[in-house]
């Protein structure tokens, strides 16, 4: 079914959706309350739109959760192209055609006023999130990566998208750290929040003391004083902790891991990006556990 722009709904700014979309995009305890983020543009609405028509592709969420769920779709009227690449992504993905009476639509000026972009891509959906878990929920056959005060969403955003890449696919985050499911990290993560399963801990010596019980090989990840990552030999189920941006994990907690790694480097630099140095020990641990082309 092609959709044209005479079968869509816009809508004025004072009505309901709009103001749902608005408090969506701007307020923090309404998405947590709801359950509900926002995503912007074609190619981020395609990949979330396949995860919900097969939640299998890409990376089956492992503990439980449910696929993501498209509540509603904003087109923008005024950008004849957009309802084209939309229609597109329709027929791609197979997205059931009985949701289409949830697409609306907006003026340029409307998306403007609510996009996080400074230029709006002229297409928004409101997504209602996977549930999330506990440490009672993981799957103890797969690796899991813990997240400790990492409250800086681009930094959240790539890591959980190299977790996808290498085959961690259980996300456990401390009480600390920022909104996962905030379009910002959604964003920065390509959509891959949505696609692992997110599990939470009060804490990171509760987190450290269950997963040592699960048998995991837990690794503690540090700027130096490490075993360099290129010799430290990993598990088939790991466990892998990364600390906050401004001061890592601290060196009280060196005692619970079995490893700690450090990533070597040739060049005269202090430290790498904490996203950056992520990607690069999670492949390192997905390559010696021989995960790398299973996946």
């Amino acid at each position: 079914m092609k959709l044209e722009l005479s079968n869509i709904q816009t809508l004025a700014s004072g009505n309901k959706h709009f103001k749902n979309l608005r408090k969506v995009l701007n307020d923090k305890d309404y998405r947590q309350t709801t359950g509900l983020t926002a995503v912007e543009g074609i190619s981020l609405l395609n990949d979330i739109l396949k995860l919900a028509v097969n939640p299998t592709i890409n990376f089956t969420n492992r503990s439980g959760s449910t696929a993501p769920t498209i509540r509603e779709i904003y087109l923008d009227i005024n950008e004849p192209a957009i309802l084209t690449k939309f229609n597109g992504i329709l027929d791609s993905t197979g997205f059931s055609e009985d949701s289409l009476e949830n697409i609306y639509g907006l003026t340029s000026k409307q998306m403007a006023s609510v996009s996080a972009l400074k230029s709006s891509p002229g297409l928004m959906a409101l997504v209602k999130v996977p549930g999330v878990g506990d440490l009672d929920n993981f799957d103890i056959n797969q690796n899991i990566l813990i997240l400790d005060q990492i409250n800086d969403p681009s930094n959240m955003g790539p890591i959980i998208r190299s977790a996808a890449a290498f085959g961690f696919d259980q996300i456990l985050l401390t009480k600390n750290c920022c909104e996962p499911f905030s379009p910002r990290v959604i964003r920065s993560s390509a959509g891959m929040v949505l696609a692992v399963s997110i599990l939470y801990s009060g804490g990171l010596i509760q987190a450290l003391e269950d997963v040592k019980k699960k048998g995991y090989q837990v690794v503690g990840t540090y700027v130096d004083g490490g075993k360099p990552l290129e010799t430290t030999e990993f598990r088939r189920t790991v466990s892998v902790v990364f600390g906050s941006e401004a001061h890592g994990i601290d060196d009280s907690f060196r005692g619970y891991f079995d490893d700690t790694v450090t990533v070597g480097m040739a060049g005269h630099v202090e430290s790498l990006n904490l996203s950056v140095s992520a990607g690069i020990i999670l492949r390192d641990i997905c390559l010696k556990q021989g995960r790398l082309f299973e996946i």
